[in-house]
């Protein structure tokens, strides 16, 4: 996996790679050295204060480098597979921030240190980090890969905020059922999540006709105050093109309504649900000899207007589904 990878690369950066001002040094589940400031690590933990609190007699020559010392400083050794190098890293930055914020990619570095954090009691370590995986999923919304990876993280420690907005950025991508990232019950849930959201989303469009016609049965989906209006943009046609069509003034939903109605629950069905799926433009060109009038309307303002509200009625619609399921 990508963590596994991330993990095993990372190196040892200032100031945690020179002993020269440390007075203890922290070995990793995966055998680096970081040598730190135990005060640091006493004063943003009870449990380490307890732990470092005996100091060790100074070592010897013969004593400079064995499993209890190691550049002439006594060797606090981590036992738990979470405890890796790259966490222990991000761990410290966050209690000692003059030595420069955590670089951290990867969420299941953030879900060491959550580990670690809970374990010896470390509440700004654990704040900073959940905040951390939380704008991950906002910063990076448009990759899927991390965002199941972050709902992987959510899941393990239980963070259901976290695990809603993960699994809603998650349907901006096509089907991800290769992604490595999730146990075999996470990933049968967020299968089932993602029929959930298309079922919903297909219905919703099946009787998007009646809930412009104030149908109160349909209307149960709370359209968004600008979708309305944007929708009726693509489903009225247009008197012109419905005298070209010979269906009199009245006459709707426009040609470019059904296709772009099909196009939509298809795109729905494959995902990504993002506003380039929702793209009519394509529509457009295909609809313009025979639907002129239509396509006059449907400037890039018009459709960008469009897809976005579009693209917000399903992903509320989505995130009903997600509160229900993952809350």
């Amino acid at each position: 996996m990508g963590s596994q990878t991330q993990q095993d690369a990372f190196e040892v950066k200032a100031p945690y790679d020179s002993a020269e001002l440390a007075d203890i040094a922290l070995r990793s589940f995966d055998g680096k050295y970081l040598f730190v400031s135990k005060i640091v690590l006493m004063r943003a933990s009870p449990a380490f204060e307890q732990l470092l609190a005996v100091s060790p007699s100074p070592a010897s020559e013969d004593q400079a480098d064995n499993d209890d010392w190691h550049n002439g400083l006594p060797v606090a050794r981590a036992c738990e597979p979470f405890e890796t190098a790259s966490a222990l890293d991000a761990l410290m930055r966050i209690l000692e921030p003059s030595a420069g914020a955590p670089q951290v990619t990867d969420p299941q570095v953030w879900s060491g240190v959550v580990s670690f954090a809970r374990k010896y009691e470390i509440p700004i370590a654990l704040t900073f980090a959940e905040q951390a995986l939380a704008k991950m999923v906002e910063v990076e919304s448009n990759n899927g890969i991390k965002a199941l990876a972050v709902l992987s993280v959510a899941a393990q420690h239980g963070m259901k905020e976290l695990m809603q907005s993960a699994a809603l950025a998650s349907l901006k991508n096509a089907y991800l059922g290769q992604a490595k990232v999730l146990t075999k019950d996470l990933a049968n849930r967020m299968a089932d999540y993602r029929l959930r959201v298309i079922t919903r989303i297909v219905s919703f469009m099946n009787n998007l006709h009646q809930i412009l016609s104030g149908d109160e049965a349909a209307a149960r989906f709370s359209p968004n105050p600008d979708f309305i209006d944007n929708a009726k943009i693509v489903i009225w046609c247009p008197e012109s093109c419905a005298n070209k069509r010979g269906e009199g003034s009245e006459a709707w939903p426009s040609l470019i309504w059904y296709r772009w109605e099909h196009r939509i629950i298809k795109g729905v069905v494959f995902m990504p649900l993002s506003d380039s799926a929702l793209d009519t433009s394509i529509i457009c060109q295909q609809e313009a000899t025979n639907c002129r009038a239509c396509c006059d309307r449907l400037t890039p303002s018009v459709i960008s207007a469009i897809n976005r509200s579009f693209t917000k009625q399903f992903l509320d619609l989505a995130l009903g589904v997600s509160s229900t399921m993952l809350g």
